[in-house]
């Protein structure tokens, strides 16, 4: 405790009972006192977390799908905002990068994957795949095996220099093109869905006059 007021004394400003009971409630997530004063250190704010009830709760869907609490530890070391993003979120960050990509979890906890939203996932991805450089593993294939895939780091937590010509061996400028159309194509991709949802609503609006008039006659 005194390494992470020493370096942020600001700590000292906060009442002495809340930081015994956000210590407390993140304690119980069973992380190890070492890993916690690593935690702590890196994200003193989390001293300011006291819902013991959603810690908890985040914490066992978190384990859930990520097999153990020091994965978890590393997720919310590595992605801090995973601890408050609502859980419908990250479940479709959890379905894109590990039915989708199919990444592996030790590859996903020590990347920084889950700090970005979901856009930046998707389209990332998509433009590695278009270009050929990413496959997703085999479902029949040994885990062990080399995709020959970029790793999730790489692929996520690069600046967008570094991912265009370091990953996907294009110029920035040729990625930055591609981020317009992907975007103009979601866009797309959104207004149909609207419009059929429109539809349906319509269709059904029908049906259900034409069964009232008949009802009624």
């Amino acid at each position: 405790m005194l390494s992470i007021i020493g370096g942020h004394p600001s700590i000292l400003a906060r009442p002495a009972e809340n930081i015994a009971e956000s210590l407390h409630c993140w304690r119980s997530c069973q992380f190890g006192d070492a890993n916690l004063k690593v935690l702590m250190s890196a994200h003193p704010y989390f001293l300011d977390y006291t819902n013991h009830g959603q810690l908890a709760q985040r914490v066992a869907f978190l384990h859930s799908h990520f097999e153990t609490r020091k994965n978890v530890y590393r997720l919310f070391l590595n992605a801090p905002n995973l601890v408050v993003d609502e859980q419908h979120v990250t479940e479709a960050k959890i379905a894109y990068l590990m039915q989708t990509m199919r990444h592996d979890v030790l590859e996903v906890v020590k990347s920084c994957a889950f700090a970005h939203d979901l856009e930046h996932l998707r389209c990332r991805h998509t433009f590695l795949e278009r270009l050929g450089l990413f496959k997703p593993r085999s479902l029949k294939a040994d885990k062990s095996t080399p995709t020959g895939n970029p790793p999730v780091h790489q692929i996520t937590d690069t600046s967008d220099k570094r991912f265009a010509v370091k990953v996907a061996y294009v110029t920035l400028e040729e990625y930055e093109v591609f981020q317009e159309l992907y975007r103009r194509e979601m866009g797309q991709a959104d207004e149909q869905y609207e419009l059929d949802d429109e539809t349906d609503v319509e269709i059904e609006s029908e049906a259900c006059r034409n069964s009232y008039r008949k009802t009624g006659r």
